[in-house]
């Protein structure tokens, strides 16, 4: 009831049928439209449809950040303390650890090289 109460469950659904678009999850459409309404810039998910609804007109100035995006925006920040290419690394592989969330290695290159 809730997301309907929102809008959230119309306005997604009504922009990914018109594309055909997957299904995104409930709570992944309400971070979208939200996200839309209130000019929010960035939406964390790491979920393939939500990843692939910003090709939507609606959603195009969103910029869905994986967790891999989060953590390299906190190294180029300087909010990490991260210095030479092997710290990106064992950082990254910390935070594999701690989560049991692994990074495809062609991502994780991908990052280490823009923060070098």
């Amino acid at each position: 009831m809730f997301y309907y109460r929102l809008g959230v469950i119309r306005e997604i659904s009504e922009a990914g049928r018109i594309n055909g678009f997957p299904t995104i999850d409930h709570p992944e459409a309400t971070a979208l439209v939200l996200a839309k309404r209130a000019n929010i810039k960035n939406v964390l998910s790491e979920n393939k449809a939500t990843i692939s609804a910003i090709e939507l007109e609606d959603f195009k100035d969103i910029k869905i950040w994986t967790a891999l995006e989060v953590i390299r925006e906190a190294i180029a920040m300087g909010l990490l303390p991260v210095n030479t290419p092997s710290d990106i690394k064992r950082f990254y592989a910390e935070y594999s650890s701690d989560t049991g969330h692994e990074f495809r290695k062609e991502k994780l290159d991908d990052a280490i090289k823009i923060l070098k």
